[in-house]
């Protein structure tokens, strides 16, 4: 005959234990995976990005994002209608707004639209542990086609803004007769240190870019000898040689046959601008020059 097995006491008492148990860890986990499917936090640093959003400060309009009140398609004159942004910056068919909290730089909310209706937004910021910096970043939606083309309408932009205001200090030291002048690069001598910032901000920007992305932003420093090859305002000769400091200056402007040295301000004595900008500003007719200027005055007054 075989004999019955039987559950003693304790194990009757686990059992009781674990099941509920199970059921409550089980629960947990599912609503965690519901949480992270309904506010699309795919990995760690989307954590991190909500957290940062949450300890701001961050224009509250995220919490609409996030809650997807604000979505792809949402009407951009209603957002900017319920929640004025900060900036509105138009970039040919696009418009980009940026919001702040209370006025308060760092923390961004940004959105991208087109026609009328929102095709992107996200929201970027930096963080800071003790002495350690980071970025941080998320995107609530994004349509790759408009965020390339909005790219590449954004650039164009920006690079006219660039030119317009190296012609603008050309136009200025023109008209007041000082030095404008075409060089041939004679030496180049590359200084080390970055102008116009202390150590603990380089450092800053150091962990947050990388060493190379920062040197991109900020240029190259060198030193100069050049030689004058014309002249279009000022006193000096053509053949002239010079030796000049140069802050700020990009491979593409050092690689160009000749270069344009114009007297800066501030007490800088020659600034190096793009040979384009002259280029640019020497196809204008006078008409254009006169409007030109207005313009440029206007935005100086403003």
């Amino acid at each position: 005959m075989e004999e019955a097995t039987t559950i003693g006491p304790g194990r009757r008492r686990w059992k009781r234990f674990l099941i509920p148990a199970a059921w409550i860890f089980a629960s947990y986990v599912l609503v965690i995976i519901f949480l992270c499917a309904f506010f699309d936090v795919r990995c760690l640093s989307d954590l991190w990005a909500y957290r940062c959003m949450m300890e701001g400060p961050l224009h509250p309009a995220w919490k609409d994002l996030a809650l997807r009140r604000i979505h792809k398609g949402s009407d951009l004159a209603q957002i900017v209608r319920e929640r004025p942004p900060m900036k509105r910056q138009e970039y040919g068919p696009y418009t980009l707004l940026s919001s702040c909290e209370a006025g308060k730089t760092g923390n961004t909310l940004y959105f991208v639209a087109t026609g009328g209706e929102l095709v992107c937004a996200e929201a970027a910021g930096f963080w800071r542990i003790g002495s350690r910096w980071g970025r941080w970043g998320y995107v609530f939606f994004s349509d790759p086609t408009h965020v390339r083309l909005f790219e590449e309408a954004r650039e164009r932009h920006l690079d006219q803004v660039r030119l317009e205001q190296d012609a603008w200090l050309i136009h200025r030291a023109i008209a007041a007769g000082q030095d404008v002048v075409l060089c041939r690069q004679i030496e180049r001598r590359e200084s080390d240190g970055e102008p116009g910032y202390d150590d603990e901000t380089m450092r800053m920007y150091e962990q947050i870019y990388g060493r190379d992305a920062l040197t991109s932003m900020l240029g190259l420093r060198c030193e100069l000898t050049v030689e004058i090859s014309q002249s279009l305002s000022g006193d000096l000769k053509p053949g002239t040689q010079l030796t000049l400091s140069v802050d700020r200056c990009s491979q593409d402007d050092l690689a160009e046959p000749e270069l344009v040295f114009l007297h800066g301000e501030e007490g800088e004595p020659y600034v190096l601008v793009p040979k384009k900008a002259l280029e640019w500003y020497q196809s204008l007719t006078p008409d254009a020059v006169k409007h030109f200027e207005a313009r440029c005055l206007v935005g100086t007054d403003q």
